[in-house]
């Protein structure tokens, strides 16, 4: 082939090189590396998108939250609509007339207003602020007073982060009304809610805040009434601790008081104790939404006859009728206070579709369930209870005030602020995250059925 580097003496003669060789390896080292470093960069970002999605840990605009559900495409699209479900009054369950109950004038006292938002997508009078202090506006007939004071948290139930009796919000009340609309974007984004409910104030009720010798009394040793809501029954002659019961007056919707009483799930020696609280208060309807057993631990104990007539202390009860249906059974009672001719008629809900672990699946079931009590009048608070008398007893209470809201007309669903409520009245209620989203899921099903109407 002859000599090549004659004939190309420009790549072949070292003289005419632009570079030495050493030179060239170092650039082309260089840009390797650099093309390597840019790319781990680049799948380093797109793993970290890709898992926070599936981790469901992202932000959502404010934007976005207040669009349409169907313009939302984070989470699962929207339950299918059920068929409408009964309209209802205004009024609690039992439709309590609130003219026939004695109501003590000084037990509720007015409560200040508290945002929690944090992302600020909402703008109520008073902000959660930014920094680790909280803005407290009271309003009186002299003016506005703003105090603030330092914002601290505890470790409490269930070990999520709430805010515990030595915070100055443990007798708060927070507030955040939202729309249908942006309920609906709130349910597609459950870290949001999660977050919402640390942020809920947990008073907590000790020992030395209750009489003593009523330990016995209480079905938990840790859930407590809490003392300014606390039922009280008379005295009976020869025992001190014959007022006690593990019970409170609750408030309903717009704060109206004594609308319902939650209370524990009866034991045998309470069994004369919660019927004379039904006979004190006139209360004519009983819901129930635990089992007797659950997972082999003892739940509550049946307080009322299976059949016939039975005395429980001074109270004689008598069973008249019932009836099953698919979710629930229906019981009809007569009450009488030994001695006394009145007899009185209670109806007794037992819900029986809520599962041992968890909330249920299905929101119209409840809500249908809560419809169908609402049809029996009271002249008292309905009495509502599970076995502590905070978890499935405040999400049935916390949805039926929703649904009261929804039937009149309301705007706006306010969950936080009547959750906040209920935890000032007794301890606790709404025990769980899943529960508090549960009534979200409830309040949210119901009101887009019942905007088909």
């Amino acid at each position: 082939m002859g000599n090549v580097s004659g004939a190309f003496p420009s790549l072949y003669d070292p003289s005419t090189e632009l570079l030495p060789t050493w030179a060239i390896a170092v650039v082309s080292a260089a840009v390797a590396v650099t093309l390597l470093w840019t790319v781990s960069i680049i799948l380093l970002v797109i793993f970290e998108v890709l898992g926070k999605r599936r981790s469901g840990d992202y932000e959502v605009s404010p934007a976005a939250l207040r669009a349409a559900p169907s313009q939302v495409s984070l989470g699962s699209p929207p339950p299918p609509v059920r068929a409408p479900p009964r309209r209802v009054s205004s009024q609690p369950l039992g439709r309590m007339q609130s003219s026939d109950v004695t109501i003590n004038p000084g037990y509720h006292d007015s409560v200040p207003s508290l945002a929690c938002d944090p992302r600020h997508e909402y703008e109520p009078d008073i902000k959660l602020s930014q920094g680790d202090s909280v803005s407290i506006s009271s309003e009186s007939s002299q003016g506005s007073e703003v105090k603030k004071k330092p914002l601290t948290e505890a470790s409490c139930v269930d070990g999520a982060t709430n805010i515990c009796s030595g915070s100055p919000l443990a007798g708060m009340v927070l507030s955040r009304p939202v729309t249908v609309r942006q309920l609906g974007a709130t349910l597609r984004e459950p870290n949001y809610i999660h977050t919402e409910f640390k942020k809920l104030p947990l008073p907590l009720v000790t020992l030395d805040q209750v009489p003593s010798g009523v330990e016995r009394k209480n079905r938990y040793s840790n859930v407590l009434p809490t003392p300014r809501s606390r039922v009280s029954l008379p005295l009976l002659l020869n025992n001190p601790a014959s007022d006690y019961i593990n019970a409170n007056y609750m408030r309903g919707y717009k704060g109206s008081p004594r609308q319902y009483i939650a209370t524990q799930g009866p034991l045998d020696n309470t069994k004369e104790d919660f019927w004379r609280m039904v006979w004190e208060n006139r209360s004519e309807v009983i819901v129930m939404a635990t089992n007797f057993q659950e997972r082999g631990i003892d739940k509550c104990c049946r307080y009322w006859p299976a059949s016939g007539s039975a005395v429980y202390g001074c109270m004689e009860v008598t069973l008249l009728s019932q009836c099953t249906q698919p979710n629930y059974s229906k019981t009809k009672l007569q009450v009488r206070l030994l001695g006394c001719e009145e007899v009185r008629c209670v109806e007794h809900y037992r819900l029986t579709m809520w599962p041992q672990q968890g909330v249920p699946r299905d929101t119209t079931a409840i809500t249908d369930f809560l419809s169908e009590v609402r049809l029996t009048e009271s002249n008292g608070p309905a009495v509502v209870h599970c076995s502590a008398g905070i978890g499935r007893t405040g999400v049935l209470i916390a949805v039926d005030i929703g649904m009261i809201a929804v039937s009149a007309g309301e705007g706006k669903l306010d969950i936080l602020r009547t959750v906040s409520t209920l935890r000032q009245d007794r301890a606790g209620c709404v025990q769980t995250r899943d529960q508090y989203k549960f009534v979200h899921q409830c309040l949210y099903d119901y009101a887009r059925s019942s905007s088909l109407n």
